[in-house]
């Protein structure tokens, strides 16, 4: 998938394509959208499939920012906003099709793009994606996993119903900013900023695996003790 590399002077233009790892796979009928099959990338991003689609049928293949078909992960990047209760859908994401190939082909590589100026940018779900799955990554190292599946969310123009990237434990939601409506690119977004997905990633943790007794307190702008804060 593409992303923009965060520097001093924000995103971009730099950008640099990086392995999807984990994402969902889905073979598909270009014609019906029937599904033949599905999978997953494996840590270096590549997959392995093998389908038998009706004769002279061309096939397409769907990646899909999740990874409900990767063993030892459970972690879903929605292309929504928040729900208002712990109910969430897991088709509500972001994906990319590869153009329409002849079933017989031995290699379809699918490279998620970013589609700077666009209204639809699929590379930014897949972006938060990646840091989650550094993360709950990282937990598994130490033989910690989550007792629930991880529901982040982001899209473009959210800032006005977001105002700020926060986990709410009330409906379980990672919320990530994705600029201002009308100015996506010219306004803040964190989708691309492992340091803040991270952090409200970590939120989920605290609240789901640990109990907080932090004297740092919360952080929307009140005095705080830096050294507990985080």
């Amino acid at each position: 998938y593409e992303r923009l590399v965060l520097s001093l002077q924000g995103l971009g233009p730099a950008a640099q394509v990086k392995p999807a790892r984990h994402v969902d796979v889905e073979v598909r009928s270009a014609s019906s959208g029937a599904c033949y099959g599905r999978t997953a990338t494996d840590g270096s991003g590549t997959y392995s499939l093998v389908v038998q689609p009706p004769a002279g049928d061309d096939i397409e293949v769907l990646v899909f920012s999740r990874t409900l078909e990767a063993p030892g992960h459970d972690i879903v990047v929605h292309n929504a906003n928040p729900p208002f209760s712990p109910t969430h859908s897991e088709t509500n994401v972001f994906q990319f099709a590869s153009a329409p190939t002849a079933a017989a082909s031995a290699i379809v590589d699918i490279q998620v793009p970013y589609q700077a100026g666009s209204s639809s940018r699929p590379a930014i779900g897949f972006g938060m994606l990646d840091t989650l799955v550094t993360c709950w990554d990282e937990l598994a190292a130490v033989g910690a996993t989550p007792p629930e599946r991880a529901h982040a969310y982001t899209r473009l123009g959210n800032n006005g119903v977001l105002g700020t990237s926060y986990y709410n434990h009330s409906t379980r939601s990672i919320a990530i900013l994705g600029g201002a409506a009308g100015l996506e690119d010219d306004s803040d977004t964190d989708y691309f900023d492992d340091a803040v997905v991270a952090h409200e990633f970590m939120h989920f943790i605290d609240k789901t695996m640990s109990h907080n007794m932090s004297r740092g307190g919360s952080h929307g702008g009140e005095l705080l003790e830096p050294a507990f804060a985080w």
